[in-house]
C-alpha cells in the first residue's frame, strides 16, 4: 500500500513538472499565438527584439521639439544647408540615402514641422501641405489619406508622388498638442511606368523610413 502512494505521488510530481516546463516554454515560443499572454508580454517582446535590430544605430534627438528616431548607418544626416533650403518650410532634419539612387540625386528622408496655425482641423493643415507631383493639385479630401500604425505612434500616410522616375511620399504624425510632424521621402529611379503597391512598398528608401518610425518616440 505504502508503494502505491509513493508511485501515485511520484507521478503527480512528474506531470506537474511536465506541465510548468510545457506551459514556460510555449509561453517563450509560441508569441503572438499565445492566448495566455497578456498585452504587456507581447510589448515586451516586440521591444525586445527592436532594440536587438537597431542595437547599431544612431540616434537622432531633438531636444526644443521633443522627439528622438533612431536611423540605420546605411543613411547619413546631412549638414548641406541647400538640403534644408525648399518650398517646405520648417525643415528639422534631412537623412541622404546614397545606396539607393543616382549619385548626383541621393534619396532623401526629411523631418519638418508642418505649420498649422491657420487651421482649426488638424485635417485641413494635411490636406493643404500635400500637392501631388505633376499636378500642382492638393487631396481632394481627407479620405486620400491612410491610417497606419507603426511601432506605437499612428500616422496618416500618403503617397504624392510617382512621377518621371520619382517616388515622393508622407508620413504624418499628429501629436496630442495638436503638433503635426511629417516625414517625407524623395526617392530617385523608381520604376514609375509601373506604378503598383509593390513599387512603393517594396522601395529601399521606404523600408528605412518605416523601421526608423517603428522607433519614433516622444520625449515631451
Amino acid at each position: 500500500m505504502n508503494k502505491k502512494i509513493w508511485i501515485t505521488i511520484g507521478i503527480i510530481i512528474l506531470v506537474t513538472l511536465s506541465w510548468f516546463f510545457y506551459s514556460a516554454s510555449k509561453k517563450q515560443y509560441c508569441w503572438p499565438y499565445c492566448p495566455e499572454m497578456t498585452n504587456e508580454d507581447r510589448e515586451e517582446i516586440k521591444e525586445s527584439a527592436l532594440d536587438a535590430s537597431i542595437k547599431d544605430w544612431k540616434t537622432y534627438e531633438d531636444g526644443k521639439f521633443g522627439f528622438k528616431i533612431n536611423y540605420p548607418t546605411t543613411i547619413e544626416q546631412s549638414s548641406d544647408e541647400n538640403d534644408y533650403r525648399s518650398n517646405r518650410p520648417n525643415i528639422l532634419v534631412v537623412f541622404l540615402n546614397k545606396n539607393n539612387s543616382l549619385p548626383s540625386f541621393p534619396d532623401s528622408i526629411r523631418i519638418r514641422l508642418v505649420p498649422s496655425a491657420d487651421y482649426q482641423v488638424y485635417k485641413d493643415a494635411l490636406i493643404n501641405d500635400v500637392v501631388y507631383d505633376g499636378k500642382g493639385d492638393h487631396p481632394s479630401s481627407f479620405n486620400d489619406f491612410r491610417e497606419i500604425k507603426i511601432g506605437n505612434n499612428s500616422f496618416y500616410y500618403i503617397v504624392s508622388g510617382l512621377f518621371e522616375g520619382q517616388l515622393s511620399l508622407t508620413y504624418y504624425f499628429v501629436s496630442e498638442d495638436k503638433r503635426i510632424f511629417a516625414f517625407d521621402i524623395s526617392a530617385q529611379g523608381v520604376d514609375w511606368t509601373n506604378p503598383n503597391p509593390d513599387t512603393i512598398d517594396n522601395n529601399s528608401t521606404h523600408k528605412i523610413l518605416k523601421s526608423m518610425l517603428e522607433t519614433l518616440k516622444f520625449t515631451k
